[in-house]
C-alpha cells in the first residue's frame, strides 16, 4: 500500500482505489482451502502456479454446498488492510480496493470448467453476496469493489460470434445480481481479465467486440435497476503483447455506450510510445477522454522495477499532452 501511495498519488490524477494484497496468489489459496469443505472431493491436485496446475474438485454424492463454506476471506482481509492503511498514512481518503472473484469464476474454477461449474453457480453467487453485504455493512464508503472475471471472457472466446448478443445478456444479468446486492452508492470496477497467472496470459487480446457487447448489456441491465455502470477495466495489452497502434483495433469502442466509464488497460512499461499512441486512438474511438488508465492486470504480477516503470508511465499519460 505504501508503494502505491508513493508511486501513484503525486499528480493531479488521483488513484481510483488503493490496492492491498497480503497473498501473492489469492486464487490458489482459496482453491487449496476448499480441501476443507466436506462436500467436495479433490479431482486434480496442483500448486496453482499456472492455469494447468489449479486444484479442482467435484461434489460428493448426496452432499450439498453451503455459502459459508466457500468464502474468499474478504472480511478478514479488509479488516487487516484498513488497519494497515491507518498505520501507514492516517486520514487517507482514497477508497480501499476489494478484489472479488466473480461467482462464475469461482464455480468454473472449482469444478474445472463451465459444464460442471455452471450447475453450481447459485451457491457461489450467494457466497459472494454474503461476504459483500457484510463488508458494506461494516465499512461502506471506505471501499471500492473490483469484480474480476476471466470466466466471462473465456465464454465469449468459446462461443460462436452469432450468439454473442445472447451471451452478453445472460452474463450481464448474472453480473448484475452481484452488483445490485449492495446499495446504488457502492463503487465498483469490473475487471475484464485475460489471465496472468505464472506470468503468462490465458487468453490473447484478440479484439474488443466481446467486452463492448458485455459492457453495453451490463449498462442496460443496471440502468433498468437505476444503478450506475461500474468502471470497466478492459485490457488492451498483456505481459507479452504490447498495445496495438492500429486504429481499426479500437473501432468497437465507437459502439460503446457513452455512459460506460472506461479504464484503459494499455499502460505497458516496455512500450511507452505505443501506449501513448494507443491512448490517443482509444479516446478518438470513444469520442471522449478515458475515465482511468491502468496496466492490463495488477502491478503485483511485475517485478518492482517493472512496476515502477509502469506507474511512472501511467502518471505521465494521465497528465495528458
Amino acid at each position: 500500500m505504501r508503494w502505491f501511495l508513493d508511486h501513484g498519488s503525486d499528480t493531479g490524477s488521483p488513484l481510483v482505489a488503493l490496492p492491498c494484497e497480503y497473498d501473492p496468489n489469492p486464487l490458489g489459496t482459496w482453491l487449496h482451502g476448499l480441501r476443507n469443505v466436506p462436500a467436495l472431493m479433490p479431482v486434480h491436485e496442483g500448486d496453482a502456479t499456472s492455469y494447468s496446475r489449479l486444484p479442482t474438485y467435484r461434489l460428493r454424492p448426496g452432499a450439498r454446498l453451503e455459502p459459508h463454506q466457500l468464502e474468499q476471506g474478504l472480511v478478514e482481509h479488509v479488516r487487516k488492510s484498513l488497519q494497515a492503511r491507518r498505520r501507514i498514512r492516517p486520514g487517507i481518503t482514497v477508497p480501499q480496493l476489494v478484489s472479488v472473484l466473480h461467482p462464475l469464476d469461482m464455480a468454473t474454477t472449482c469444478f474445472s470448467g463451465p459444464t460442471a461449474g455452471l450447475g453450481h453457480h447459485t451457491v457461489f453467487r450467494d457466497t459472494v453476496r454474503r461476504e459483500l453485504t457484510t463488508l458494506h455493512d461494516q465499512h461502506r464508503v471506505q471501499l471500492r469493489y473490483q469484480l474480476t472475471t476471466l470466466a466471462i471472457p473465456a465464454l465469449f472466446e468459446r462461443t460462436p460470434r452469432r450468439l454473442w448478443s445472447a451471451l452478453a445478456v445472460a452474463t450481464a444479468h448474472n453480473t448484475a445480481t452481484v452488483i445490485t446486492c449492495l446499495p446504488r452508492t457502492a463503487r465498483w470496477i469490473l475487471h475484464w481479465c485475460t489471465g496472468d497467472l505464472g506470468g503468462e496470459p490465458l487468453l490473447e487480446p484478440r479484439g474488443l467486440w466481446a467486452p463492448v457487447h458485455f459492457a453495453n448489456a451490463l449498462h442496460r441491465r443496471l440502468s433498468a435497476h437505476q444503478y450506475p455502470t461500474p468502471l470497466m477495466h478492459i485490457p488492451l495489452s498483456d505481459t507479452i503483447t504490447i498495445p496495438s497502434t492500429d486504429p481499426a483495433y479500437y473501432q468497437p469502442f465507437t459502439k460503446l455506450n457513452p455512459r460506460v466509464p472506461i479504464s484503459a488497460g494499455l499502460v505497458h512499461e516496455l512500450a511507452p510510445e505505443d501506449a501513448t499512441t494507443a491512448l490517443a486512438l482509444v479516446e478518438r474511438a470513444l469520442g471522449r477522454r478515458v475515465d482511468a488508465l491502468s496496466a492490463a492486470c495488477g502491478l503485483g504480477h511485475r517485478s518492482p522495477y517493472a512496476a515502477e516503470g509502469n506507474a511512472r508511465l501511467a502518471r505521465h499519460l494521465s497528465e495528458g499532452p
